[in-house]
């Protein structure tokens, strides 16, 4: 069966497939995750992490063009999966890991495989010790790739990364030279639809920002939605998730977005984070987002989605988002995807001078607002009538 997922998409390196097909990805998660072992998804596996795609663990393999004498490094080992399928690839990998339980367990699943050796390494600083290696795979999301694991690489040998998310994997070759750098992008089923979702309902509609219309092309809307829903996930529509929230409608998503003016270097706080899709829009262009959710399951679901997606610059608040976050405030920037019908003043304490927040305000009849923090106080601006989910908790109590 992954045999089957990974080679459809494209996947033709005979010991990637071989390797795919061998090792068994049930053993490498939890009891009770087992059923799903051979689905083509990113699974929860405890201690915040999660065991990758089938495809993009055999996408990121393939891209290292491997020889069987091979040395590779492994950063996030994770469960041990990736170690595993690596093991049969090539002669010795290295794997490092900063959870010590993580590290425990995963030398327990690869106790029978003689070629993996495994460190505890908090600082994801590499292995320094059996450098250089013929290539370095890591499951750590990163903006800027750490110039120490750059440096434990031989000359032409290949380092696979994913930058910000899993949707885009950054490949680096070394040579004489310096480092030659290109994109991966995973096949995705939904692609096209994405495409003309966002050229037909965003770009026709008047969104300009390079950055909003990257994010949306990118981001996939389907793996914020139930099973059910999937068909829809690319109309210009909110959709229920559960818990009586709903994801935003994608153009209300990017004018929000847009509206935020953000220029790529910001602290974002965004109060609702329901199935976390604005939240990794917001991470595909700013370094931190802060996302609270008053909805306990909801904040648990989103958490584990956006770990699983490889998100790493977002972080999750289970609790009533009216009073902000007042330990990462200051932020440049607010956006609220609930509707309370008055502006929290907590929130507008929490935001910089010069600072923008997008809210929707009002009962039944709601209106999108845009506030500039300024020094001398406020500015308003109504952009257009909405239709948002009530805000609870002390919002309502306000009233």
């Amino acid at each position: 069966m992954v045999f089957r997922q990974v080679s459809s998409r494209g996947v033709s390196d005979k010991s990637v497939l071989e390797a795919m097909q061998k090792v068994p990805r049930r053993e490498f998660m939890p009891q009770i995750m087992r059923s799903r072992a051979y689905e083509d998804a990113a699974l929860f596996i405890g201690d915040g992490q999660i065991i990758p795609r089938p495809y993009i663990v055999a996408l990121m393999a393939e891209s290292l063009r491997l020889k069987s004498d091979g040395k590779v490094l492994l950063v996030g080992t994770g469960s041990g999966y990736q170690a595993a399928v690596l093991a049969e690839i090539a002669a010795e990998v290295y794997a490092t890991e900063s959870t010590e339980a993580l590290v425990e367990a995963a030398k327990e699943r690869l106790a029978g495989c003689e070629n993996v050796s495994l460190k505890l390494d908090e600082s994801y600083e590499g292995w320094r010790e059996h450098a250089p290696f013929d290539g370095v795979m890591s499951t750590i999301a990163s903006r800027q790739v750490p110039q120490s694991l750059v440096d434990q690489l031989k000359v032409d040998g290949k380092m696979v990364i994913p930058e910000i998310s899993f949707y885009r994997l950054k490949l680096l070759t070394k040579t004489e030279d310096g480092v030659k750098t290109k994109y991966i992008i995973p096949k995705d089923e939904y692609a096209s639809e994405r495409a003309d979702l966002v050229a037909h309902q965003i770009v026709d509609r008047g969104i300009s920002d390079k950055a909003v219309l990257a994010a949306m092309r990118k981001v996939a809307r389907h793996d914020f939605v139930p099973q059910s829903m999937k068909i829809h996930a690319y109309s210009d529509t909110p959709l229920p998730i559960g818990e009586d929230q709903t994801i935003s409608q994608p153009y209300i998503v990017a004018l929000m977005t847009e509206l935020l003016e953000l220029k790529g270097s910001e602290k974002v706080l965004e109060i609702g984070t329901g199935s976390g899709y604005q939240a990794a829009i917001l991470a595909e262009i700013v370094p931190e987002v802060y996302t609270i959710e008053i909805v306990e399951s909801l904040a648990r679901t989103a958490d584990e989605r956006l770990q699983a997606l490889g998100y790493r610059n977002i972080t999750v608040r289970f609790g009533d988002g009216y009073k902000g976050w007042k330990e990462h405030a200051p932020f440049d920037a607010v956006i609220v995807t609930a509707a309370p019908d008055h502006i929290p003043q907590p929130l507008v304490d929490q935001l910089k001078v010069g600072g923008r927040m997008v809210i929707p305000v009002g009962d039944y009849f709601q209106e999108l607002k845009l506030l500039t923090k300024t020094e001398r106080g406020v500015k308003e601006k109504n952009i257009t009538p909405v239709r948002f989910v009530p805000m609870t908790g002390e919002a309502q109590e306000k009233k």
